[in-house]
């Protein structure tokens, strides 16, 4: 800093960047938890990483039936994967991960994630909730990801105050 020099804020530049700042350090957490909720399918586990239990002897034969393998679990089409992420704005500050799956306007990925008892080929069986969808521990507050991102808000917030101070003579 040169001799004698002040330091003032320019107000709207450290508002304007204060928007941002924390939408930007969530970003890449965002992303990676959608690629996380896809891959629990692929890897047939559940939010806090435990397998999926086996599909019963009812349901194989439906799906030996029809034609589809028989294990494993949520992975016939490759629709119950689909997701999509609405980005967070100034104007309304929260990601959402969206399921895209549907049938009739039912998100089925839904029904799976939370059990459900059947109307179809077998109508009163139930089907066990497998959780695939959802935030695993790590993202939540004091989980290993989510404090990663929260230093990264910090450091943002530090990087537009320091950016939006500016020399005095």
């Amino acid at each position: 800093m040169v001799k004698g020099a002040k330091r003032n804020y320019d107000p709207k530049k450290l508002a304007a960047k204060m928007d941002t700042a924390w939408i930007d350090a969530f970003k890449p957490m965002i992303r990676e938890l959608n690629l996380q909720i896809q891959s629990s399918i692929t890897n047939s586990t559940d939010i806090d990483g435990k397998k999926f239990k086996r599909l019963k002897k009812s349901t194989t034969s439906i799906r030996k039936k029809r034609g589809q393998p028989k294990q494993p679990p949520l992975k016939i089409s490759g629709k119950m994967r689909g997701t999509k992420i609405i980005q967070a704005t100034k104007t309304k500050p929260s990601f959402e991960i969206e399921m895209t799956g549907t049938n009739k306007g039912i998100y089925y990925g839904a029904l799976h994630n939370q059990g459900f008892t059947s109307s179809g080929m077998i109508p009163g069986k139930k089907v066990p909730a497998r959780k695939w969808f959802g935030i695993p521990k790590e993202y939540k507050k004091g989980g290993r990801k989510y404090e990663e991102a929260r230093r990264q808000v910090r450091d943002n917030l530090r990087r537009a105050l320091r950016s939006a101070m500016k020399k005095i003579a």
